[in-house]
């Protein structure tokens, strides 16, 4: 101990002639000289750059425990301190310091080793994720559930963009599967729609031939064959599969127009060719009333029968009222006896 502070301890001192000694359990060692100042300053001089050191130790290991730093960066800089200890001019806890170090750096290999694996792991699950997302895709490629497989192709492309690349090699092997059975699957539905298109074609020119053939039907007056050619055109429409909607609904607004001008027109000719049927029934029920009018003016003896049918019709009618069978059977009897007399009568009275 000097006059002017502590020069010393169980880890260093300082001499008189300024002379600095690190002791350690083989001995101790010159770390170098002051020559600035007293021994005790010398002294605190030292001990200080081993605080400063120890401080380095202790930060690195919270960068590692807290992330701040990578396993990686944290051996780097713990081989570093490391080394600077080998001639460190600085008194102090040297073995703890380097203990510090070595659990530090084990610390940060065995994170770099469970990161690493982690990492492994995460290409193993990604790769897995992708090898399942193309056994989907080759699933669809034959599909023919244009709408809904297209859409599970993109969602499995959008899938795949969202996963992180694992191993190039391994990425574009699977990339390249996944692109032949989207590309197989683009192939076909362009070729389904295709034929599909050409389809549609033809079946629009056939409702245009049909409409065509309707329309030259429209202002017929050959009521019978007409509306059997307009129903086996409308059975012939019918056989023809839709279009797109407003294709379809222009096309059949155009066939059913042409129909309907059709049958409006017969039904208001037949209703008029009734009407003069009924005209002329009437005219004939008229004349007719007329000759028997006139030929029972001109015989008594038929208006004196025909007062016989009306008496045995009321006699008819009392003897059903007073329920008795006998006289209901016999008053119909009389009743059609009566009549047949009438009937022949009437017969006799018409003019040849």
């Amino acid at each position: 101990m000097s006059q002017t502070g502590e020069t010393s301890n169980r880890y260093g001192r300082v001499d008189e002639d300024g002379t600095a000694y690190l002791i350690n359990p083989q001995g101790e060692r010159t770390i170098g000289s002051w020559q600035a100042g007293t021994p005790s300053e010398g002294f605190a001089h030292f001990t200080r750059r081993y605080e400063d050191m120890s401080t380095d130790v202790n930060l690195l290991a919270a960068r590692l425990a807290s992330k701040a730093a990578s396993p990686q960066q944290t051996v780097e800089s713990a081989l570093r301190i490391q080394q600077s200890l080998l001639d460190a001019a600085i008194i102090g806890d040297v073995a703890a310091l380097e203990s510090k170090l070595n659990t530090t750096m084990e610390q940060a290999r065995a994170a770099a080793e469970a990161g690493a694996a982690e990492k492994k792991a995460a290409r193993e699950r990604t790769t897995a994720h992708k090898e399942e997302l193309v056994a989907q895709a080759e699933q669809l490629a034959n599909s023919t559930q244009w709408k809904a497989s297209g859409e599970q192709l993109a969602e499995i492309s959008r899938q795949w963009k969202a996963e992180p690349t694992a191993d190039r090699t391994t990425d574009k092997a699977l990339w390249k599967r996944y692109a032949a059975a989207r590309d197989e699957f683009n192939k076909r539905r362009g070729s389904h729609f295709s034929t599909l298109d050409a389809a549609r074609k033809v079946t629009a020119a056939q409702k245009e031939d049909l409409i065509s053939r309707t329309e030259a039907l429209t202002d017929s007056t050959d009521w019978g064959p007409a509306a059997a050619l307009l129903k086996q055109l409308m059975t012939e429409w019918k056989s023809l599969s839709r279009l797109a909607k407003e294709t379809e609904d222009q096309l059949w607004k155009r066939f059913r127009t042409a129909q309907d001008h059709f049958f409006a027109r017969r039904s208001q000719a037949l209703s008029e060719a009734e009407q003069e049927r009924k005209q002329h029934r009437a005219v004939q029920q008229a004349a007719g009333d007329q000759r028997r009018e006139k030929a029972a003016a001109n015989n008594p003896l038929l208006a004196q029968i025909r007062e016989q049918v009306e008496r045995a019709t009321k006699h008819l009618e009392r003897a059903r009222n007073s329920g008795d069978a006998s006289a209901i059977a016999e008053s119909e009897q009389a009743l059609r006896g009566k009549q047949h007399v009438l009937k022949l009568a009437e017969r006799a009275g018409k003019p040849n």
